[in-house]
């Protein structure tokens, strides 16, 4: 029976980890740089509307990559469930196949041999 832990061995959760924290970095550092433009323009009432609706965004999509990477974890969670499962299934087949092969030893050496009426 394999452990849990082997599950885990074809996920690359390094990769998983950089693109998730690339992508908060990448809405974290487009916040800043909106914010620094902010202060450093002179801006207009419309610059300043276009600006804030961008920072809304960002935030909203900080927001939204949070809740897919929680919903990313929760899935491979489920999957290693899933597969764990699916051993102990297997296992069963393999175990109900081998009595069934004994039974069918058992009838078949119980009918005689050269016995041809």
């Amino acid at each position: 029976m394999m452990s849990i832990a082997s599950y885990f061995a074809g996920v690359n959760y390094e990769a998983v980890g950089a693109a998730v924290g690339g992508a908060l970095t990448a809405v974290v550092a487009m916040g800043l740089s909106f914010q620094k433009a902010k202060k450093s323009w002179a801006t207009t009432s419309a610059e300043t509307s276009v600006i804030s609706l961008l920072h809304v965004e960002v935030e909203r999509l900080a927001a939204q990559n949070l809740t897919l990477a929680r919903h990313l974890y929760d899935m491979q969670a489920q999957i290693i469930q899933l597969r764990t499962e699916n051993q102990g299934l297997e296992l069963q087949i393999v175990r109900l196949k081998e009595r069934l092969n004994f039974r069918e030893r058992a009838t078949d050496t119980d009918e005689p041999i050269g016995d041809e009426s």
